[in-house]
């Protein structure tokens, strides 16, 4: 067994993100910018189409409530892949293949 830790994604059910009144559940956390560390971080997110455009900005390592998919998109859809190259048998490159992903940006709930 490898020393790699596996990280923990955990799948947001309909029903679990969205209370009776059908208004999204908020989470309290702390904002992790992974990129730029010590620095703030505009961006503008939806839910669903139709609802209205929010911007949010964050400052890293503060504390944030904010609702829990704007923490599910901090956590997953923020990253970028990392690159390499495949040799063949003579050591010449034959095609390209995603080595990683990096992460950008982080949402750490609090009270779990």
């Amino acid at each position: 067994m490898s020393g790699k830790k596996k990280a923990m994604v955990r799948e947001i059910k309909p029903r679990e993100a969205f209370s009776e009144e059908g208004v999204e559940r908020l989470v309290r956390g702390i904002f992790k910018n992974i990129e730029a560390p010590g620095c703030c971080h505009t961006f503008s997110f939806k839910v669903r189409k139709g609802d209205p455009i929010r911007t949010y900005t964050m400052r890293d390592g503060e504390e944030y409530e904010v609702p829990i998919s704007v923490a599910d998109h901090l956590n997953n859809n923020c990253s970028y892949p990392i690159h390499r190259y495949l040799l063949d048998s003579r050591g010449m490159p034959t095609h390209k293949s995603v080595e990683r992903m990096m992460h950008r940006f982080a949402f750490q709930p609090l009270g779990f």
